[in-house]
């Protein structure tokens, strides 16, 4: 016999066990997810620079090269220049690549490069060095290279690699 009480009661709900049942492609969607999610808080698709040093001769070439950097993004290539050797250098050239700079929006060179692309520094006293500095947007995504191409009188040439990803 039921009492008041009783009646006024809810039933008891049944006991469902919880379960969370995903196919092979979800499981793998979901890792990847958070994985990619991961990799972009730990700065993988950020920016990032890269320096490259090579020498011949008397003459060193230091590039700090945007590595990654986002579309869209200002970020700016540094060329520098030293002599160090122990006599005046003459009529230091650089010249970056077309297939490098044409990639990129909103390109400026400081100091400015000639009609034919390149930058004339002229002469190089023992121990000094000049910098140019390149501002590159960029404009598609995909990965870029070239290479800087520094040259003297004497002949010595020095060739610097530069490779920069653009992330969308």
């Amino acid at each position: 016999m039921a009492t008041a009480a009783n009646s006024q009661r809810p039933p008891e709900p049944p006991h469902v066990t919880p379960a969370i049942r995903l196919s092979v492609a979800q499981s793998v969607g979901i890792g990847l997810i958070a994985l990619l999610s991961l990799l972009g808080l730990a700065g993988l698709f950020g920016e990032s620079m890269v320096r490259r040093v090579d020498r011949h001769g008397p003459l060193t070439v230091s590039a700090s090269v945007p590595a990654r950097l986002r579309y869209r993004q200002r970020m700016t290539l540094q060329v520098s220049v030293a002599n160090r050797g122990n006599e005046t250098m003459s009529d230091v050239r650089v010249r970056i690549d077309s297939s490098y700079v044409d990639r990129f929006s909103a390109v400026v060179l400081s100091p400015q490069a000639s009609p034919d692309g390149v930058v004339r520094f002229g002469s190089l006293g023992a121990g000094q060095s000049v910098m140019l500095a390149v501002t590159l947007e960029g404009d598609r995504s995909g990965a870029i290279g070239g290479s800087a191409l520094v040259t003297d009188a004497q002949g010595d040439t020095v060739r610097v690699p530069l490779t920069s990803t653009v992330f969308p």
